[in-house]
């Protein structure tokens, strides 16, 4: 939407001065064809994968080039589809990403929630950023709380973590990553024969009788599953066929949706029915559902695979962070079972932004009136409205009316936004005086 929007803008404003729109690759196992169709395109659109096909002689001068997904010049951790298996490494795939992007004499603008070492490298650095923690706050997404981590032995004996050659800069009050774009994509360990272990019927059991404890595959919201592989996919499925059928939930509740599915009309059947009807409300994915693709209703993220792609892991936790009204979502939940979240969350900057569920409003307020760091009130701030943002989600009419004889009528996100307009001891004199 934002890579159709900018489209339309510059179209508007630079008339005369052609623009390109270049779409991720599409295949059957990608879901972009599905949000991303050339169908409505009022204006040039092309896909990646089509674009380095072309010989230059096929190519017209272009002002300006919008790069949706910018992040997509990374092979790390996918199954690669035919076109991608020409490339020798994860370098060499980039280096023809580059290659094409260059060879316009144009103004490129780049779109991408994940940004890394090679985008930076083709496009330069970021210009404008708008994190994960911001979009929580003011409303734009869902937090989720720390991850359940399931133990087992598999998990706990391990890979050890190691760190690129460029050190990674912390902000001090927010935890956020200050230096996204100067970090390599590759978190360099071997998640290959982590992952081999993890394709055994009793890990797989083990692990899934007790995530059934706390998902409910006929309740509201949708469960996304992380599988290593179609082989390891299937497994999943019939495991939670077998164990949900002593329950008597519904065959049609759990599916798998990879490339594997069948051919592209029944890949993308089956992704639309995910999204949009009540069944299949648990999804088996390896690939296909990590990026591109956007189901409101998935409050629950199952991860039963390792990778070592910062960029994937973050593309495959944003399948959840999406709002939902229809279900009142006010967060989502991840399932931890290889230990993956743990391992990754050193480079990731999306992580919890509210305080922990047990810490209630009144403490919250009560920390506030004992800080003395400008940037140590705000980030108290800032979890109390996060706080507050997911209790907006869920919040009855009565409570709605006492919230609003008490703020003096404003609705919580009118509250946040006068709030996030404020000086931090400006706003926390605000705060405080709510609770008197």
């Amino acid at each position: 939407k934002t890579a159709n929007a900018l489209m339309v803008r510059y179209n508007y404003e630079e008339r005369g001065q052609d623009a390109l729109l270049v779409k991720p690759a599409v295949d059957q196992r990608d879901g972009a064809r599905f949000v991303a169709s050339r169908a409505g395109l009022s204006h040039p659109c092309i896909y990646f994968s089509d674009l380095m096909e072309m010989t230059p002689r096929q190519l017209k001068p272009y002002a300006c080039i919008i790069v949706d997904e910018a992040h997509r010049g990374y092979i790390l951790d996918r199954e690669l589809g035919d076109d991608e298996l020409l490339y020798r490494d994860q370098r060499d795939y980039v280096s023809k990403y580059r290659a094409v992007i260059d060879y316009f004499d144009a103004v490129k603008v780049a779109l991408t929630a994940t940004p890394a070492l090679h985008t930076t490298e083709i496009f330069g650095k970021p210009v404008f950023n708008y994190s994960y923690r911001e979009a929580v706050i003011e409303g734009y997404l869902v937090d989720h709380d720390a991850p359940h981590n399931i133990k087992t032995q598999l998990n706990t004996e391990g890979i050890v973590y190691q760190a690129g050659e460029t050190m990674v800069l912390y902000d001090p009050v927010t935890g956020e990553i200050t230096n996204s774009d100067e970090l390599e994509d590759d978190v360099r360990f071997d998640v290959d024969s982590f992952n081999r272990q993890v394709i055994t019927e009793p890990f797989n059991r083990t692990v899934l009788t007790e995530i059934l404890r706390s998902i409910d595959p006929e309740g509201e919201g949708k469960t996304l599953i992380y599988a290593v592989n179609d082989e390891h996919a299937d497994l999943i499925v019939k495991i939670l066929k077998e164990l949900c059928a002593k329950t008597g939930v519904d065959n049609d509740a759990i599916m798998k949706i990879t490339g594997k599915t069948g051919d592209k009309k029944r890949v993308l059947e089956t992704i639309r029915r995910f999204k949009n009807e009540r069944y299949p409300s648990i999804a088996v994915t390896v690939d296909l559902l990590t990026t591109g693709v956007d189901v409101p209703e998935i409050s629950n993220l199952v991860f039963l695979r390792r990778v070592r792609s910062r960029i994937l892991f973050e593309q495959m936790l944003g399948r959840a962070t999406r709002l939902c009204p229809k279900i009142h979502k006010t967060h989502f939940e991840i399932y931890d079972a290889v230990g993956v979240y743990d391992s990754l969350l050193p480079v990731t900057n999306i992580k919890p932004v509210a305080a922990a569920p047990s810490t209630s409003f009144q403490q919250l307020l009560d920390g506030l009136k004992v800080l003395e760091s400008g940037e140590q009130v705000r980030r108290q701030i800032d979890q109390l409205l996060a706080k507050l943002q997911r209790r907006n989600r869920c919040m009855g009419e009565r409570t709605r009316q006492h919230f609003l004889d008490m703020t003096g009528r404003m609705e919580p996100a009118d509250l946040v936004q006068t709030i996030r307009e404020m000086e931090p001891e400006e706003a926390r004199v605000r705060l405080l005086g709510l609770d008197k």
